[in-house]
């Protein structure tokens, strides 16, 4: 059994007449797509802008439906967003405010997951993997790649999550 199954998925878009800002179509980003992906399987979709990449994975992650078509993961339907699939935006989705340690406990605190008071210690892959500024500063003063990094806190602490 494939771990990730589109069958015959559809989306189209509503368009807009620009000069009366009444409904005048449709655009199709996905027509018809078949696709199979076994477990443990590495795929890579590639493709010009706007041909609907992001869409794809938009809706295997569950922030949109197909118009048409069923996308299943483990033989279930994907009806929404779940806690078995991890979403990277293409842009920032940080809390300025917060250090980049704080973004990536924040994943954990919307889903009721408790915070452990102590910070990660020597060897953790936190300390290991990210500099001092990366792990207090806040995203406008942390180096580049460790802002898209903290975006994704669903594995913290066991995966690398910095620079």
């Amino acid at each position: 059994m494939a771990k990730i199954v589109f069958e015959g998925v559809t989306k189209t878009f509503p368009t807009k007449d620009r000069k009366n800002k009444k409904g005048k179509g449709e655009f199709t980003a996905l027509d018809s797509i078949d696709l199979e992906i076994g477990a443990g399987e590495f795929v890579v979709v590639v493709g010009p802008s706007g041909c609907g990449k992001s869409t794809l994975l938009d809706l295997l992650g569950g922030l949109s439906r197909p118009t048409s078509g069923r996308i299943l993961l483990d033989g279930k339907p994907v009806t929404g967003p779940g806690l078995d699939r991890g979403i990277v935006f293409q842009q920032y989705a940080l809390l300025p405010w917060r250090t980049a340690l704080g973004n990536v406990e924040f994943g954990l605190e919307a889903t009721g997951v408790p915070v452990v008071n102590e910070r990660p210690g020597p060897g953790s892959s936190w300390t290991s993997s990210a500099s001092p500024a990366s792990r207090t500063g806040t995203p406008t003063n942390s180096p580049a790649g460790c802002a898209s990094a903290s975006r994704s806190p669903a594995r913290w602490p066991t995966t690398r999550t910095c620079c």
